[in-house]
């Protein structure tokens, strides 16, 4: 367990933690930024999509851009798909019986942040 006390952390295994002063190296390395920002992730098309039940389903896909801690930006990330949970590498829809299907985007970024986001396919009928 692990609580802070003074604004340094203090483990429970033992006391005065908190009083110490971190050691600070002599080199000449700086400490950069963290990377916390998601990617933001751009439906284009419709959302919520509505087809008509035996005709085909294109999906017009997402853009993804992230910021990187130095504020440069990003925009060469990959996509990942998944349909109603089923990750693919196209996306695919059924369309021969009325239906709502969930097309879910995600992108992660070198720093290991994710971000998502989600359309809704609704197959209909005639």
């Amino acid at each position: 367990m692990v609580s802070v006390a003074g604004g340094c952390p203090e483990n429970s295994l033992g006391a005065g933690n908190a009083s110490s002063s971190p050691s600070v190296g002599s080199g000449s390395a700086t400490s950069s930024p963290s990377d916390v920002s998601n990617p933001v992730i751009s439906i284009v098309g419709n959302n919520p999509a509505t087809i008509t039940v035996g005709t085909g389903y294109v999906d017009l896909g997402a853009t993804v851009t992230d910021t990187n801690a130095d504020g440069s930006v990003n925009n060469n990330l990959g996509l990942h798909y998944s349909v109603n949970g089923v990750s693919m590498n196209d996306i695919s829809i059924n369309t021969t019986a009325t239906s709502t299907n969930t097309v879910v985007y995600s992108a992660v970024d070198g720093a290991g942040n994710w971000g998502y986001a989600t359309r809704t396919v609704e197959v209909i009928g005639e």
